[in-house]
């Protein structure tokens, strides 16, 4: 059975086209079963952070679940994070911030294509009181964003005794994050955990590169 995600046609047709305004349906797979498949390309640290319309080092306060109107009617299932900001690597700094995203429930998605392909995960989400650095698409008109890359984007930070952040990885275990970049950072090429400090020091020079139109 396939997944209803909206109670009137042009709700869906509503979702359909701010999904691809977000960026995060490369190809849908629907299966014989509940939910469906989304298909994603694989990105770089370098790609991730120019992508992205929001870099946000935070810690997450709540998560609602609640839907909004959709044009042409019906409404759109959203979950809706605030999270407290301790440091803005990209785009406008706040404090706190109001993240909405749509909400999939019982979706999986592959990253890469054929044999490259990397195993099915979950549709990323976060819980209260998680520390993260999230990669966030600019907002759509309807004032949806989505992780670049999706569970890409979304890093999960570990914090030692003292609540002092140490490391972090993403969805893919940080798998092919400095793919074609020129930086000398060892412990990212790698793959696995990364070091917090010498992540988010990456960070900041990409994006000070990309922002002065420099090459990478």
């Amino acid at each position: 059975m396939k997944a209803k995600i909206f109670s009137a046609s042009g709700a869906k047709r509503a979702f359909w086209k701010e999904a691809a305004m977000l960026g995060i349906v490369a190809i849908l797979v629907f299966s014989h079963r509940e939910g469906f498949s989304l298909q994603s390309q694989h990105l770089s640290l370098s790609q991730m952070t120019a992508q992205a319309g929001r870099i946000v080092v935070g810690h997450v306060l709540s998560s609602v679940d609640h839907s909004i109107p959709a044009p042409g009617g019906g409404s759109i299932p959203i979950t809706q994070y605030t999270i407290s900001v301790s440091d803005t690597l990209k785009g406008k700094h706040a404090k706190t911030i109001v993240v909405r995203h749509v909400r999939m429930e019982n979706k999986l998605f592959i990253v890469g294509k054929g044999k490259g392909a990397s195993a099915k995960s979950e549709f990323p989400s976060y819980k209260a009181d998680e520390d993260v650095v999230l990669f966030l698409t600019a907002e759509s008109a309807l004032g949806l964003s989505s992780p670049v890359g999706l569970t890409q984007g979304v890093f999960r930070v570990t914090k030692d005794v003292e609540g002092k952040p140490v490391s972090l990885v993403n969805g893919l275990g940080n798998a092919g994050l400095l793919e074609g970049m020129s930086s000398k950072s060892m412990k990212l090429r790698k793959g696995g955990p990364a070091s917090y400090t010498e992540f988010v020091s990456v960070v900041k020079e990409i994006v000070k590169h990309q922002q002065g139109g420099l090459k990478q």
